[in-house]
């Protein structure tokens, strides 16, 4: 597999313009909601937009050529420039005001730039960075014959344990050092992204599986709470 760190960085660059398109569609229509013309109002937005028209330059100097694999996010950052150079045209007009009606085509560029790069990171997600522990443990490791280690002696398959055997402790502790050097490799070959999706895949699953109890104990707490009222009622009926 090609090295996919040239593409996350191209991706991060591409998600920071994405927000940066967001917070300028949020201003801009701002502006709009306001009413009215304000002649001053570029002077208030001109820095955010510089910040924006600077990332995209950035960006366009640092990867002249969209790597491998970057999907439709190219096509949305060439958008993202010619919005930028409609809006620098009319802020040096006139009518330096209307700027601000560019807001729905921000809006549209911040979410399907967004929209694409997930899309490519879903991507690379999808290749498995764990993929390193689906090969055959220690086969290859120096100084370990994984057939004879795998094969158990008379006292196992007599279900004994058979004490009298050190070489299946040594072995064994060999294969405990060969699978921790794979997992240290694996955790150092994880990409910031990897290691958000790992992170984000986890708290998913860990509530998905305690969501049943929580409801479970909502469900208990009503149920004790409606039996207590219950009591309380038939307590006070009999007083």
């Amino acid at each position: 597999m090609a090295d996919s760190s040239p593409l996350v960085g191209y991706l991060d660059r591409a998600a920071a313009i994405s927000k940066l398109a967001g917070m300028l569609h949020i201003a801009f229509q701002q502006e709009v909601d306001r009413g009215g013309i304000d002649p001053t109002s570029w002077g208030r937005h001109k820095p955010a937009f510089d910040q924006y028209c600077q990332a995209i330059l950035d960006l366009r100097r640092g990867f002249p050529t969209p790597p491998e694999g970057s999907g439709a996010v190219p096509d949305w950052l060439r958008e993202a420039g010619k919005i930028g150079r409609r809006i620098a045209r009319v802020a040096k007009t006139s009518d330096s005001w209307r700027f601000c009606e560019y807001f729905p085509e921000l809006n549209t560029l911040a979410q399907e730039l967004h929209r694409a790069v997930n899309q490519v990171r879903k991507t690379l997600n999808s290749v498995d960075p764990l993929a390193v522990f689906d090969e055959p443990m220690v086969a290859d490791a120096p100084g370990i014959d994984a057939t004879q280690a795998a094969k158990p002696d008379n006292g196992e398959r007599d279900g004994k344990a058979n004490s009298s055997s050190p070489s299946a402790p040594i072995a064994n502790g060999e294969i405990m050092a060969d699978s921790k050097a794979r997992c240290w490799a694996a955790a150092a070959a994880l990409s910031p992204a990897d290691v958000a999706t790992l992170c984000e895949n986890f708290v998913g699953h860990l509530s998905d599986y305690l969501q049943p109890q929580v409801e479970e104990l909502n469900r208990e707490f009503i149920r004790d709470r409606e039996q207590a009222n219950k009591q309380q009622s038939a307590n006070g009926g009999e007083e």
